[in-house]
């Protein structure tokens, strides 16, 4: 899956077991990608290796489970999002996230060019029009993306709890951060116009900046 936040639709089936931190998986399921979204360019040197996934993947998936927290409330004020939090001992969380990044490793071995099975089965590589492992990464990023948006619907709660003006400013705030990173970004450090993964990530990072702001500050007025 081209597209990291595919990856937590195979999570999705997993959502009410209890033997799962569901929260930890679907971190997990994207953590290997993380390594793309430090660096601001989709290129990467450990995130998808056994090494990475201990010792930068996992501290990573700690960190966003801690933001996550803390931001969720927020959510759940402004667009219905359904507020859960699930029971947290360390075990758990580790064996929760470790298995999320496997998956998406295995995943990944499928449908990209340097993954395993696409270099040891050449039928993956067989041509029809563009490589079958393309089809197979590009296809499973829209399927991914229609589960998991079936999913966040059945998610909300359709109950609002503030004003719908104070909905608006809060997600125009948040749009206009998103383009004041984007702008800035830039102007410290431009890339090609036909850079079209690195565009990609970098309004992946801005969005995500741009709503921890928006709810920090958000949560000072609810």
């Amino acid at each position: 899956m081209p597209l990291t936040f595919a990856h937590p639709a195979i999570a999705i089936p997993f959502a009410h077991t209890r033997s799962l931190h569901f929260t930890a998986f679907v971190i997990g399921t994207m953590a290997p990608d993380f390594e793309y979204f430090l660096r601001g360019y989709p290129f990467g040197t450990i995130g998808h290796t056994w090494f990475g996934m201990l010792w930068l993947n996992l501290p990573l998936c700690f960190i966003t489970y801690v933001v996550w927290q803390y931001i969720q409330p927020t959510l759940y004020h402004y667009c219905a999002i359904a507020n859960t939090t699930l029971p947290f001992t360390m075990t758990f969380f580790v064996r929760s996230a470790v298995l999320g990044m496997i998956t998406h490793i295995l995943w990944d071995s499928f449908t990209h060019r340097s993954g395993f099975f696409v270099t040891h089965f050449s039928l993956l590589r067989m041509p029809l029009y563009f490589p079958l492992y393309k089809w197979l990464q590009h296809g499973s990023t829209a399927v991914g993306l229609m589960i998991i948006g079936y999913f966040l619907w059945r998610q909300i709660t359709w109950v609002l709890h503030d004003t719908n003006q104070a909905i608006l400013q809060f997600w125009l705030c948040y749009v206009g951060l998103i383009g004041c990173c984007m702008f800035v970004w830039y102007m410290v450090d431009s890339v090609p116009l036909h850079a079209y993964g690195t565009h990609v990530v970098r309004f992946i990072d801005s969005s995500i900046l741009a709503l921890v702001i928006t709810c920090l500050y958000a949560r000072t007025k609810v």
